[in-house]
């Protein structure tokens, strides 16, 4: 009675034997071998060549399963929640009709699962479990919904069927509960530009790019769940300034801007027709005054004034700040006035 063990090359060997009857028999755990022994009833010679087929047994591995059902407070089942599985395992299912979900084959050890769903929050948020030697039910979640209630957005400049020409301004007011994600633009339905930064309350329009007559301007503001609001006005592209032989005057009485100190540079206009129109149009004639910075290259920084005014001297002011509420740089800047077909630039200065 023998043992041994193959080398590395798979081959094994008895010597010295004497005369007789013999069984070699190979064994391996997790190996099976054909043929299982081999019989040699009487040994009178040297047996070469005495082999055996091994093939390896796949380990038995075994595997659980965790399970729930997703509700509301009223125990109505949450239909279609993504629940996320993390640790041992990472998978992703979704639940049934009835709110059940399940996952399946799953080997022992530590997990995590954590429902998602648009417009819900959920108690507890997550639920961390270890799989040990049984299968897990009961791994329940109560869903709650989040009242979200859809933005507002109202189109602040331009107003109602102005005129509009050149370089326009775009002005919305939108606001939502849980915030304004993104503001779309659009120009007779055709969108023109789409805005989710800190300036999306503001779009320059170019209308020179339009046809002269009506256009329909709308806006959408979508809030962080995707539900939206929309405002649309219609306004007239006349590419010649409406007013004529216009009068004016721009005059900045303090061209100097302090943002540090809150000192605003103080700018006066005037606009005024000529007597015979005056007298045509009456003591509330009203001229459109466009009034805007730029920096040196010609950028436009910020709009003072955008709007319908009576004639006569007005003053505007400017704090030294663009589109976004951001102090300007240090520099000179350019402010200019148009009024109709009246046009005139003039220089401050921005000191930090």
């Amino acid at each position: 009675s023998l043992n041994t063990t193959t080398d590395i090359n798979g081959y094994y060997q008895f010597t010295n034997l004497s005369d007789g009857a013999y069984v070699v028999t190979s064994n391996k755990t997790d190996w099976s071998f054909n043929p299982s022994s081999l019989t040699y009833t009487s040994l009178i010679s040297t047996q070469t060549n005495q082999n055996f087929t091994g093939t390896a047994i796949a380990p038995v591995v075994t595997t659980y399963s965790i399970g729930g059902t997703i509700t509301n407070s009223t125990g109505t089942a949450i239909i279609g929640v993504s629940i996320a599985l993390s640790g041992s395992s990472v998978t992703i299912t979704t639940t049934a009709n009835d709110g059940s979900y399940a996952f399946a084959g799953l080997i022992a050890g530590d997990y995590t699962i954590t429902p998602t769903k648009a417009g819900y929050t959920f108690n507890p948020v997550s639920l961390t479990t270890a799989l040990v030697s049984t299968n897990l039910t009961g791994k329940d979640f109560t869903a709650i919904e989040v009242v979200d209630n859809p933005p507002t957005v109202s189109i602040i400049v331009p107003g109602k069927r102005q005129v509009v020409n050149g370089n326009l301004n775009v002005k919305v007011e939108a606001s939502d509960d849980n915030g304004v994600s993104k503001v779309e633009y659009y120009v007779d339905n055709v969108l023109k530009h789409s805005d989710s930064t800190g300036d999306k309350l503001h779009w320059h329009w170019d209308t020179s790019a339009e046809t002269d007559g009506e256009h329909f301007l709308k806006v959408i503001a979508y809030d962080t769940i995707n539900q939206t609001a929309s405002d649309e006005i219609t306004v007239i592209a006349h590419q010649k300034p409406a007013d004529v032989n216009i009068i004016g005057e721009l005059r900045p009485v303090e061209p100097i801007v302090e943002p540090g100190s809150g000192k605003k540079a103080k700018i006066k206009f005037k606009v005024d027709l000529p007597a015979n129109q005056k007298q045509q149009a009456g003591e509330k004639a009203k001229v459109h005054v466009r009034i805007t910075i730029h920096n040196v290259r010609g950028t436009l920084v910020k709009t003072l004034i955008d709007e319908d005014m009576p004639i006569g001297e007005s003053e505007t002011l400017w704090n030294g700040k663009n589109f976004s509420e951001e102090v300007a740089a240090s520099g000179a800047y350019i402010v200019r006035i148009q009024a109709g077909d009246f046009k005139d630039m003039k220089k401050i200065v921005v000191v930090k």
